[in-house]
């Protein structure tokens, strides 16, 4: 499960940047179901903060809201777009009226990053169960752009364990975040490609949801490894932003297209920085599908539920077929469905409600379970593997 960043109707559904009342309820569900253990797929908090103390409180009562199940069984986290804290700028560009401005953020390096705070408040594994350690910080490159030059550590945001013979991988899909906030007074207009592209050349950093060079390398030899490795069937990657967006990103995530006008096409222009944006998508899940064992890519951002099978009829480059599970459920706001995107064919389940979802492993037969927060059943299937 993941995104219980604060939801709608203030109290615990919305605590200190949290949506205490679904995230402690749906721990509870899991635990009473007999859950081995939980993967969360970022948007623990609300975020995008300036306050290095605020950021920490948030986690912290994300913390202590799973804190009853957590104690007694395992909770992976991963960083999703609003686990940042940075810096806020006032930028005047001369494309804008007179007394118009952009509020653009910078996710800071150092010890007071994200990433940095991120693995002080959590223990997740230190790399990988291969023993590849962590990807090497990224460094801006040759896109001219301002700001920091080398990114912030991946330590316990990046990273994989085995548990009997599924193979995890946790990425970080919003790795040194640079972004647009909103215009001035005229109201927030979150992905102005302008804006976001102004940012990034004068700020650093990194466009949200894209996957950068050295993570795409340690992710390659991660799988090589898995692959190999007699003692795994399955491979499970974990990230927040989806490389197929069904509803509410097609904005930004991997695509950063036009909503409602996905079969346009997405963003690729390399003449700004990290731009190539479908060009990274496709080199990511070529990895990704390049491998017989990965089953999954397990995603939140989305605030709905969504099951996407994509094959190659999307590429001819994806080799094997690969499960896009969508679970952005936790109590966040919700977002509804846009089928112009160029893959709507390949959903096989979507629904808008607060859920989470519970695999069950038995051999090589993995089953999903899918339940509302009324312990309905959205969707359920016996077996991922053979489907596919």
């Amino acid at each position: 499960m993941s995104d219980s960043r604060a939801g709608v109707g203030g109290g615990e559904r919305a605590q200190n940047g949290v949506n205490a009342k679904d995230l402690g309820r749906f721990a509870i569900e899991l635990y009473n179901k007999k859950a081995d253990f939980v993967c969360f797929g970022g948007d623990l908090i609300n975020g995008y903060t300036s306050d290095v103390q605020d950021y920490e409180s948030q986690l912290e009562t994300w913390k202590r809201t799973v804190q009853p199940v957590a104690a007694n069984i395992p909770f992976y986290e991963s960083i999703g777009n609003h686990e940042q804290v940075g810096k806020y700028y006032k930028v005047v560009a001369p494309h804008l009226k007179q007394d118009e401005y952009y509020i653009q953020f910078a996710g800071t390096v150092g010890e007071n990053s994200a990433e940095a705070i991120f693995a002080k408040e959590f223990v997740n594994p230190q790399g990988s169960h291969y023993g590849l350690g962590i990807p090497k910080p990224e460094n801006k490159g040759s896109n001219n752009m301002g700001g920091e030059d080398v990114g912030p550590s991946y330590l316990e945001n990046v990273y994989s364990f085995t548990y009997s013979r599924i193979h995890f991988i946790s990425l970080n899909s919003n790795y040194w975040s640079t972004g647009y906030r909103n215009l001035s007074e005229f109201g927030q207009k979150s992905q102005d490609k302008t804006a976001i592209n102004l940012a990034l050349k004068h700020l650093g950093g990194n466009r949200e949801g894209y996957i950068m060079a050295n993570q795409m390398e340690w992710l390659k030899q991660e799988l090589d490894a898995a692959q190999k490795d007699l003692n795994v069937d399955w491979v499970f990657i974990i990230l927040h932003e989806p490389p197929f967006p069904n509803g509410g990103h097609v904005k930004d995530a991997m695509y950063w297209g036009v909503p409602g006008e996905g079969g346009t096409g997405g963003y690729n222009d390399k003449t700004v920085p990290m731009g190539d944006v479908l060009d990274m998508r496709n080199r990511f899940w070529k990895i990704v599908s390049s491998k017989s064992k990965v089953l999954a890519v397990l995603c939140g951002d989305e605030h709905n539920y969504s099951r996407t099978l994509i094959d190659s009829s999307i590429n001819p480059d994806f080799q094997f077929p690969v499960w896009q599970v969508i679970s952005g459920g936790c109590g966040a706001p919700y977002y509804v469905q846009d089928k112009s995107v160029p893959w709507v064919d390949k959903v096989k389940a979507f629904a808008i409600d607060k859920h989470f979802c519970l695999f069950s492993v038995d051999g090589k037969r993995v089953g999903l379970e899918v339940y509302n927060d009324s312990s309905q059943l959205l969707d359920t299937i016996d077996n991922l593997s053979i489907i596919r």
